[in-house]
Parts: structure tokens; sequence; C-alpha cells
């Protein structure tokens, strides 16, 4: 049995044809797929970069993010696929007497706000993105450190017994 050599294939799509796709008009959810992940870090003579976990620097692959810190890659990790699709709510334009007020999808008051703030919405929803995803939540308590992960696992019992003598919520 003679064995051939077989060429790696970058792309199951002819380059023809992406040529072509190319020039049709993005969707909507074009953004959300190009930050969507999942990431990788990869250590490089010169610091980190994040790529896709598919994408290698060997095959010529640019890197979405190149950093010197590993941690602050690690974050962006965790965080991209945060800012890939829109916040589902937004800020009332005009406060009322409770605040400047927090709509939900359907444009339900999730809530009241004493100013508005478009980066404290952006942050909010990275923290959602950050407790809807193990991965993501995960990637970012691991560049905490040992120490702040032993304080973090010390809240989080405490947390877990308060609410469970209480449970309110």
């Amino acid at each position: 049995m003679s064995q051939r050599k077989v060429k790696e294939v970058v792309n199951a799509f002819d380059p023809e044809f992406l040529h072509q796709a190319e020039r049709l008009e993005e969707p909507a959810t074009a953004a959300e797929a190009e930050l969507a992940g999942p990431w990788k870090v990869v250590a490089t003579a010169g610091g980190y970069v994040v790529l896709r976990e598919w994408e290698t620097l060997e095959k010529g692959d640019k890197p979405w993010a190149t950093f010197t810190d590993r941690e602050l890659a690690e974050r962006m990790v965790a965080v991209l696929p945060a800012i890939a699709a829109p916040a589902p709510w937004r800020m009332s334009p005009e406060a009322d007497a409770l605040g400047f007020v927090l709509l939900g999808p359907e444009g339900q008051a999730l809530g009241y706000l004493r100013h508005s703030s478009s980066e404290l919405l952006e942050a909010l929803w990275v923290a959602d993105h950050l407790v809807r995803s193990p991965r993501s939540l995960a990637t970012l308590l691991m560049t905490a450190g040992a120490q702040a992960l032993r304080h973090v696992g010390s809240l989080i019992a405490q947390k877990v017994r308060e609410r469970a003598q209480c449970p309110t919520r």
C-alpha cells in the first residue's frame, strides 16, 4: 500500500465560491459570527496572541489581538463573545421620577438608574454575558490568580449559606 501525501485543506469551500460570497451583502448576524469565537491564547516569542480555536499562526492566520501580558489576552478571550451581539436592553432617553428606565427587549421596565450611561450599559452587558457563559467566566477567573480565587471561593460559600438561610430571591 502506497502512502500519498495529502494536501491539507484550509477551507472546505472552493476559493471561487468564497470570492463570489464576499461580494454579497453581509447579514445582520455577521458581526456576531465574527466575534463569537471560540477563542484561544497562543504564546509567541513576542507575547500572546488571540486566535479562533481553529486558527494557527503557522497557516498564516492573523491574530485578532496581540498582548505582552497573558492575563490580559485571556481576559480578551473571555469578553470578545460578549460584544458580538448588541445588548438586549436600552436606556430611556429621559428620566422619570425614579430615574432613567432600563428597558428590556420587549420595552418592559427592568430597573431605574440615577444617571444615563452607555458605558454602564456596555459593562452590564459584558457582566451578563460572563454569567451566562461558564467558559468565559472560568477564563476570566483564571486570570485573577490563586489568592483571588481563594477569596472568591470563600465569598461564594458565604453567599450560598446566606441565601440558604433567607431564600427571598
